[in-house]
């Protein structure tokens, strides 16, 4: 584990972006050594588009297409901790991210 180190970029929506394998692409040629991925929004498990927009994108296949290319893939979330309940609910989330997609850290 260990925090990113190296040259890296995050990513907020892959959507913009294009497919997997463009995507690693890029970062091999940028000489990125890590990428973080956006994976959790408040008490949910997407990157803040649309839930089902974001499902069917299947981040988990970036996710591989970077790490095939030697990319360390870390994961991050937007906290916004407006109450108890919204902070264990946004805990919960980040936590079904970590297990659903395996970054190498959470940032």
């Amino acid at each position: 584990m260990g925090h990113p180190k190296g040259k890296g970029m995050y990513i907020w929506r892959f959507a913009r972006l294009g497919s997997p394998e463009f995507v690693a692409q890029k970062a091999k040629e940028a000489g990125l050594d890590w990428v973080a991925v956006k994976l959790q929004d408040g008490a949910y498990v997407t990157d803040g588009s649309n839930f089902e927009d974001w499902k069917a994108l299947q981040p988990e296949r970036y996710i591989e297409a970077l790490r095939a290319a030697g990319i360390r893939v870390h994961g991050w979330g937007y906290v916004y901790g407006l109450s108890k309940t919204q902070v264990d609910a946004e805990v919960k989330a980040t936590l079904e991210a970590i297990n659903q997609f395996r970054p190498d850290t959470w940032c």
